[in-house]
């Protein structure tokens, strides 16, 4: 990638030093909202501009609206303590709550009269994520084999309660205008696992551990890791499935749950083999140089996926402004994805919200927290995690 312009690099370091998150009467802003007081790692307040220059548009775009007074944000890092807060009324809104909590809030009769529940169909995905660098996972036979030692459905229901939804790639299946609807969805099949394998150059031996000769006359034992950020339980259960799949047909897996910054070192450094993490997208931009394309590779590329054709796709994606065109281009690159698997998209995210009843309808949305906080009407303070 190419270093930032010197005069890039002192904008920067001049609007750092001059910490306007801490003090945004520095740079009062165009938006509704002033910053009114901030306890890191325990609330935030905002508080509405008497004065606001939108408050003249009309009619107003539903971007433009900000009805509550004040956004009080709480941070409340433990779930149980959350939901024990959204009961007793101290917060009135938590968004992207655990799935079993909002079953559970779901199923009791007293919650549900002054609760209500919403989900919104997110950009944010689960995917694997195979080093194409790593000796093991350089052809893509290999890597199509592992895929399908993931069993999607299960691990949807097993991790989400069924809040989650199936797709063939990087593109969600809500947006039909540019998902690639003919390529089937992921089939767990150990036995495709098997036939992959055999199509890879690998032998099954005795022992039944699977073995190569590679072209330089050296042998490979096909053993793998896992890596994925500690504490995640998500992650923990699809690594744990995977395992145990791998397992069945004769490939050994080592889990390596780590630390948030010590495995985002690692994935940059091209050290972890496979790898599970949350992406998210948006609905407008497709831009896929920071995953896929060979300039990213060291910085967010962490497959060190990329050709010269993969690069050129992705550049001719982000350019292309014809909704037509574009989609004939995104098809082309889910096809490739599909078959090379740098990485394989698991399941899309739906994400969750517990509210008071007395906020009235709630705008949810699939771009983070899920929901749009300044169209709420009620005068109270809305609040959230």
């Amino acid at each position: 990638m190419h270093k930032p312009l010197p005069v890039v690099q002192a904008f920067a370091k001049r609007y750092l030093a001059a910490q306007f998150s801490r003090h945004p009467e520095r740079v009062p802003g165009c938006g509704p909202y002033n910053l009114a007081s901030w306890q890191p790692g325990r609330q935030l307040t905002l508080t509405r501009k008497p004065k606001w220059w939108a408050d003249r548009v009309s009619p107003q775009p539903p971007q433009l609206q900000a009805y509550p007074h004040g956004i009080n944000y709480q941070i409340i890092p433990d779930a149980a303590t959350a939901v024990l807060a959204l009961r007793r009324g101290n917060i009135d809104l938590y968004p992207l709550i655990p799935a079993t909590e909002f079953a559970r809030l779901q199923q009791s009769p007293a919650d549900r009269r002054h609760l209500q529940f919403l989900t919104a169909d997110s950009y944010e995905f689960l995917a694997a994520h195979f080093n194409t660098r790593a000796p093991l996972l350089q052809d893509r036979l290999t890597r199509q084999a592992l895929t399908h030692l993931f069993n999607v459905p299960a691990l949807i229901q097993a991790t989400q309660l069924g809040h989650a939804y199936a797709s063939v790639g990087l593109i969600s299946p809500r947006v039909k205008q540019f998902y690639n609807d003919s390529l089937p969805l992921l089939k767990y099949s150990p036995e495709q696992t098997a036939q992959l394998l055999r199509q890879a150059g690998w032998q099954q031996q005795p022992e039944r551990n699977w073995s190569r000769i590679t072209e330089a006359g050296t042998q490979q034992q096909l053993r793998l890791s896992v890596s994925y950020r500690a504490g995640e339980p998500s992650f923990e259960t699809a690594a744990l499935q995977f395992q145990a799949a791998a397992a069945a047909v004769g490939i050994p897996i080592e889990l390596r749950p780590t630390e948030a910054s010590l495995l985002n070192r690692q994935q940059q450094q091209g050290s972890t083999q496979i790898s599970l993490l949350n992406l998210s997208g948006n609905p407008f931009a497709y831009d896929f140089t920071p995953i896929l394309h060979s300039q990213s590779t060291g910085l967010y590329n962490i497959s060190g996926f990329g050709t010269p054709s993969s690069d050129r796709l992705i550049e001719a994606i982000a350019k292309e402004d014809n909704p037509v065109a574009k989609a004939r281009l995104l098809r082309r690159f889910q096809q490739l994805i599909y078959e090379e698997r740098p990485l394989t998209v698991l399941y899309f995210l739906q994400y969750r919200i517990a509210a008071a009843r007395r906020l009235g309808k709630i705008a949810v949305s699939g771009l983070k927290p899920g929901y749009i906080v300044t169209s709420i009407h009620s005068d109270s303070v809305a609040q959230e995690r």
